[in-house]
């Protein structure tokens, strides 16, 4: 191909493209290369720097290495057209030959790469807003007051941030790669068992509460929810699960005042009536007792019986007022015990006897096995009567007339067990946590019997614990009878000096 061939193909080419003598002079452009590029005048009269005096020094560089005989291909320029738009142009720059194979010029290509460059240039910026919104999740991730960790399907820590690692109280790194259970052995149990459904569901199990201890302070009580949710692999796969968990302590602590709150009403709702209810016999009482004038025997026996209904009702008062001034004088820490060493069948005894009108009053069967072996207790003698009382006398109120009691006494170790069993009306399973609280009443279902206002059982489980012992209450439920377990130190054993010979 001539010169003229050349400079023809040249000026018919549809891209942006023009030839240079060995000096950098125009010999021809095509009609793309003169949109693009033309400045005033015919660029054909003038050299290139004055019509792109912006970019000669790429040119220059690239001249060199052409006429030596190289093809030069350069990054893209960012490039103000001649209409003023801006446009990104990447130059390749080629060796003129003549017919003879000698380099007459240099032949340059303008590729407009400007849409490649504009989405290059986004995906940078979206690399730089990724990088700085992963710093932000990063960020967050680890100084969000809640607990997130990622474990895999054999409940490996792979991430923990701060929160939960303090929890746990170990730091970060002691969790990766260690399994829940060597963490947390309390919690492992119920999150092996989660996860179990999890993997056979593939649906979040939330809001499963559990207990801990905070490490500052120390020994404090805190309670908190987790949630598990699986994570998924590109093919829907769970390959492990995201763990979240945040503190409920206070929650707990508001549900538990309101309930407390609750409670405290239903307590004088039902002591009012309590108080209320001997008033009307009291008072009728008292009307007969005026206006019987007579000493006749029918007169008599009609003094008599109502005094003897007043007797009862005032009674009755006096056992509620008493209950009510105990529990109060033991919440406030004023109770003085006066022990003394004693045989725990005496005390079993007069509590049973104490408690034979209201055995006898429903008719119930009344079973006592005690120890034969002596059981010393070193307590208040008046006292633990008392709880016993109170465990029997609920017994009798809480079955149905003929009901069946049973009292036994048993040495285990180094304690005396009484248990006191009925086959009553038994106990709500959910409410055997709380059923020694102070106000707990049992739910309406279980119908309450007369002659209670909910103090007994709390003033029991009181009395207990200043004796160093413990109590406990188990039902299988609503009419499955009820079972009160009460657990007593025994007193230390004192050998008796032999006697010389």
């Amino acid at each position: 191909m001539n010169g003229a061939e050349l400079q023809a193909f040249i000026e018919n080419m549809p891209v942006a493209a023009a030839m240079f003598d060995c000096d950098m002079n125009y010999v021809a452009m095509s009609p793309r290369w003169r949109v693009d590029y033309e400045r005033a005048g015919d660029p054909r009269e003038n050299r290139h720097r004055e019509i792109l005096p912006e970019i000669p020094q790429r040119w220059r560089e690239a001249r060199s290495r052409v006429l030596g005989g190289e093809t030069v291909i350069s990054p893209a320029d960012r490039f103000e057209r001649a209409d003023g738009s801006i446009q990104w142009v990447r130059w390749e720059f080629m060796p003129w030959r003549a017919a003879s194979g000698e380099i007459c010029g240099v032949v340059i290509l303008a590729e407009d790469v400007t849409g490649r460059e504009l989405a290059d240039a986004a995906l940078r910026d979206e690399a730089v807003e990724t990088d700085r919104q992963r710093d932000q999740i990063e960020w967050l991730y680890e100084n969000a007051p809640i607990g997130l960790c990622h474990l895999d399907r054999d409940l490996r820590y792979l991430c923990v941030n701060r929160w939960l690692a303090e929890i746990n109280g170990l730091p970060i790194e002691a969790h990766i790669g260690r399994r829940v259970r060597e963490v947390a052995p309390a919690l492992a149990p119920g999150i092996e068992e989660s996860a179990r459904k999890i993997l056979s569901t593939g649906e979040a199990l939330r809001d499963i509460e559990f207990r801990g201890r905070a490490p500052r302070p120390p020994g404090v009580a805190r309670y908190f929810s987790l949630s598990l949710h699986p994570a998924f692999d590109s093919e829907g796969q769970i390959i492990g699960f995201n763990v979240v968990v945040h503190e409920v302590t206070e929650k707990k602590r508001i549900h538990a005042l309101c309930e407390t709150d609750r409670r405290k009403d239903e307590f004088l709702a039902t002591l009012a009536h309590e108080l209320r209810n001997p008033l009307a016999p009291i008072k009728n009482a008292v009307h007969v007792l005026r206006l019987l004038e007579d000493d006749d025997s029918a007169t008599k026996e009609k003094r008599r019986a109502a005094l003897e209904r007043a007797g009862r009702q005032v009674d009755h008062m006096a056992r509620l007022v008493d209950d009510l001034l105990e529990i109060t004088r033991i919440s406030h820490g004023k109770v003085e015990l006066r022990k003394a060493r004693t045989d725990l069948a005496a005390i079993l005894t007069q509590a049973i006897d104490l408690s034979q009108p209201q055995i006898q009053a429903g008719s119930h069967r009344l079973a006592v096995d005690l120890s034969t072996e002596p059981l010393q207790i070193d307590g208040d003698p008046v006292r633990l009567a008392q709880v016993f009382t109170n465990l029997i006398n609920n017994a009798a109120r809480y079955t149905d007339a003929g009901g069946r009691i049973e009292i036994a006494a048993a040495r285990d170790g180094e304690e005396a067990v009484v248990t006191v069993r009925d086959n009553g009306i038994g106990i709500p399973r959910q409410q055997l946590s709380s059923i020694f609280e102070m106000f707990a009443q049992v739910e309406p279902t279980c119908r309450r019997a007369p002659g209670g206002i909910g103090v007994g059982l709390a003033l029991a489980r009181s009395v207990v614990q200043l004796h160093g012992g413990r109590i406990e209450a188990r039902s299988e439920g609503v009419g499955r009878g009820s079972e009160f377990i009460v657990r007593l130190p025994l007193a230390a054993h004192v050998e008796t000096p032999a006697m010389a010979s």
